[in-house]
């Protein structure tokens, strides 16, 4: 196992085929630029931009995993769920990508409506930018807004940006976390104290929706993370020891769409993730 005890990695990384601002080779060009040994491309309701990078891998790049992130929701809240290492092709999360690819559009659509309708417009051919984008999202938004000048900065464009009221479909957490498994994959609770990146939970929050999730079969927690303090980040550490959870580390890079860097995940022990290494060891390119 030594030889796969991996001690730079990124598992949470995004690219144009959802809302980063790099493609994929620009990805595969960061991860090597930021010295890791191993990452994960885990873009929006889809994996297409996977085959890309595997395509363009060479002798002594990063070990790479394939993966996919969807965002749920259900009566306790809203979640994110990694799902790694899964079949690609005709399988149960290629199923589910194609419902939330297609939310995810709808979603883009009434969004433009709702900023239209508090007065923020933008020209035609910046609207039909964001809808060309394989999974558009919020980052778009708030880059618009921001370059419009409706708002001072990034963090003032997703405030307004969360008040918008979702309508569109979302799989519940544990819909998620049974496709990725039917497939093959391994499910991971991203971000944990960050429901949709910016609300936070309690300790007795995030322990609660913990035990939860690993009763509906959920297999791991990203315990390291860009945003976690120290504490926050131990508190991770102890639930997915007492609910016998995978740990994973993950930066959530967007490129120029977020301030956080290729491999910023608050420096995990190769130890702790042993057990995901081991789980998933079979699955790497490398």
């Amino acid at each position: 196992m030594q030889d796969t005890l991996f001690r730079h990695p990124d598992l949470h990384m995004h690219s144009r085929f959802s809302d980063g601002t790099d493609t994929p080779a620009e990805i595969l060009a960061a991860a090597r630029a930021a010295g890791l040994d191993i990452f994960s491309l885990t873009d929006h309701d889809t994996c297409d931009g996977c085959s890309l990078i595997r395509r363009d891998l060479k002798p002594g790049d990063p070990a790479f995993l394939n993966g996919i992130e969807f965002s749920c929701c259900d009566e306790h809240g809203r979640y994110h769920i990694l799902g790694y290492g899964f079949r690609e092709g005709a399988s149960p999360v290629q199923h589910i990508a194609g419902i939330t690819h297609k939310a995810r559009l709808e979603k883009a659509e009434n969004r433009f409506r709702y900023l239209a309708a508090l007065g923020y417009t933008f020209r035609q051919e910046d609207i039909d930018d964001v809808m060309g984008r394989p999974n558009p999202g919020r980052p778009q938004f708030a880059g618009l807004l921001v370059h419009y000048g409706y708002m001072p900065d990034l963090n003032h464009a997703y405030a307004l940006l969360a008040d918008y009221p979702e309508t569109e479909y979302k799989p519940r957490p544990e819909e998620a976390i049974a496709r990725i498994r039917d497939s093959g994959g391994v499910a991971v609770l991203a971000h944990g104290f960050f429901e949709e990146g910016s609300s936070l939970l309690t300790d007795a929050q995030m322990a609660k929706r913990a035990a939860r999730l690993a009763g509906d079969g959920l297999e791991g927690l990203e315990v390291f993370y860009s945003r976690y303090t120290p504490d926050q980040q131990a508190f991770m550490l102890a639930l997915s020891r007492k609910h016998h959870l995978l740990a994973t580390a993950g930066s959530d890079y967007h490129g120029g769409n977020k301030a956080v860097r290729p491999g910023q995940t608050g420096s995990p022990e190769p130890s702790v993730m042993a057990p995901f290494y081991e789980t998933i060891r079979d699955r790497l390119v490398l």
